[in-house]
C-alpha cells in the first residue's frame, strides 16, 4: 500500500520559480479533485512537466520510492507496445 503525503515537490530543484509555483497549485488542485478530504484510501498521482529546455520536473502526493516503481512499471509497458 503506497504511503501518501501532501503534494510534495520533487525534481523541482532546477525549475524556475514560476513553474514551481504553477506545479504546486496544480498538485493541490489535482489532489483535492481526486481525494477531497479523504484520509483512508487515497488516489496517488504524479505530474510530469518538461520545460522548454527539456528538463523534466515532477510533483506527486506519493512517496518517492512509490513514484519510481510506478515510472518503471509504466516504462516497461510503454516499451512493450513499441
Amino acid at each position: 500500500m503506497p504511503k501518501f503525503s501532501e503534494p510534495l515537490i520533487s525534481g523541482l530543484a532546477d525549475a524556475n520559480p514560476r513553474l514551481r509555483q504553477t506545479m504546486n497549485r496544480l498538485a493541490r488542485s489535482i489532489d483535492q479533485f481526486l481525494n477531497g478530504r479523504t484520509r483512508g484510501d487515497r488516489t496517488p498521482f504524479v505530474l510530469l512537466v518538461r520545460d522548454i529546455e527539456r528538463r523534466c520536473s515532477y510533483i506527486s502526493n506519493a512517496e518517492r520510492d512509490d513514484v519510481i516503481a510506478l515510472l518503471r512499471e509504466q516504462l516497461t509497458k510503454l516499451e512493450a507496445k513499441q
